[in-house]
């Protein structure tokens, strides 16, 4: 690939051919968040209300 970027072979997401281990964990941990997700969203498991404003309330 041109620009100086690879692809991480998962996700098919270009990195930086300088992307750290650092990084490159934090980007594997956001994928498996986001897939576990859409894991539960297919499985239509969703939060009560109470849990959503309770994960609301951490940030007031």
């Amino acid at each position: 690939m041109s620009g100086g970027r690879t692809k991480h072979k998962s996700s098919k997401i270009p990195l930086e051919k300088n992307t750290d281990l650092k990084q490159m964990d934090l980007h594997n941990w956001q994928l498996q968040k986001m897939a576990k997700g859409l894991a539960q969203a297919k499985n239509r498991e969703f939060a009560t209300d109470e849990e959503v404003q309770s994960a609301l309330n951490k940030w007031k």
